[in-house]
């Protein structure tokens, strides 16, 4: 951040360096500090980039309480705009009680007849009807096109990958484990991490945390499954375990130290920061080497509740397991099956 401030400095009319920092603080989920930072971007950008940062100011808004009705003035300007109006139309959709007999769901009909929609495109707007149906109470009609959207996604999502990955993860980690590696791990409780599936509860659970005085909400990071995921991806848990023997407990204080200085930067003044990136629940094994000390808590809802708000929401590729019924039945078992582990593993935490 202090390189970005400075390139600013140097060019005003640089507008990359705001807006890189706009995207940091509201990917952080700091909508209030990635605002002027939007702002700053817009006033020395060049046209041809102002509707692009308009739009990202437009998500900013709508993530920050009582701005929703400027966020969606600003999704209805980019109606203009072919390369915006998908993703405009769903914006508005998701915000605000249109039913299946609003104007914007006319708008949507009459968009899906278009020939030369792509599938993601397609996807996104059967989605809206969909959720405007429901919101007019047709609940069958609706949930036709959730799954009318759903086919329109290449699952791609291997259950017997998934399943393997969580047995070996249950066999590797064992109380020895952390028995062995407890010198290893950084001594700092700054760090809360709040996980679950998608759509169970962690953003309201995050929020409720961060009122109290002495904690900040720093969103959804990356950072810890990224770490992990260095150690992993080639060789599994196992690797992980190696690695560690193999620089030893000094030089491992490097990698939980990556992670705190990025919430230190998101939160420099408070004694404990939350982080509610749901599927650290993978890498809780990690995170527990790394910060025994750092508290966890497991959000969950019931399945059908959570099944079917994650299947009516515009979720990335990363969640294709959430794009067939069975598929997801599959994953949430295993996503349980770790859960139960990791508490019987560490429940202090």
């Amino acid at each position: 951040t202090d390189v970005l401030h400075r390139a600013f400095e140097l060019d005003p009319n640089q507008f990359q360096a705001p807006l890189a920092l706009a995207e940091y603080h509201f990917a952080s989920g700091q909508g209030d500090r990635a605002l002027p930072y939007y702002d700053m971007a817009l006033k020395c950008a060049p046209e041809s980039s102002r509707l692009f940062i308009q739009f990202h100011r437009a998500d900013c808004l709508r993530a920050i309480a009582g701005r929703e009705a400027e966020a969606e003035e600003s999704y209805r300007l980019a109606l203009k705009e072919p390369e915006f109006r998908v993703a405009a139309i769903t914006k508005i959709a998701f915000m605000r009680w249109n039913d299946q007999h609003s104007p914007l769901a006319d708008l949507v009909r009459a968009e899906l007849k278009s020939p030369s929609l792509k599938d993601f495109d397609r996807s996104l707007l059967f989605l809206s009807l969909g959720r405007m149906h429901e919101n007019g109470g047709d609940y069958d009609t609706a949930f036709f096109n959730f799954l009318a959207s759903r086919k329109l996604l290449a699952p791609g999502y291997d259950g017997k990958v998934f399943h393997a990955d969580i047995a070996a993860m249950i066999q590797c980690f064992s109380p020895e484990v952390f028995e062995r590696y407890r010198p290893f791990g950084h001594e700092s409780k700054k760090p809360i991490f709040v996980v679950g599936m998608p759509r169970s509860g962690t953003t309201l659970t995050e929020q409720i945390i961060a009122s109290h005085s002495q904690v900040e909400g720093v969103g959804e990071l990356l950072r810890m499954g990224r770490l992990c995921r260095h150690f992993t991806h080639n060789g599994g848990p196992q690797n992980l375990l190696a690695k560690m023997a193999e620089v030893g407990p000094l030089l491992w204080q490097d990698v939980p130290q990556q992670y705190l200085n990025l919430v230190n930067v998101l939160a420099p003044d408070a004694p404990r920061a939350v982080d509610k990136m749901p599927h650290n629940f993978l890498h809780l094994a990690f995170i527990h080497l790394c910060f025994p000390n750092a508290k966890i808590i497991h959000c969950r809802r019931k399945p059908l509740d959570t099944f079917i708000s994650t299947f009516q929401s515009p979720l990335n590729k990363f969640h294709n397991y959430s794009y067939d019924q069975a598929a997801y039945g599959e994953y949430y078992v295993d996503y349980l099956r770790l859960m139960n582990h990791w508490t019987e593993l560490f429940p202090e935490s």
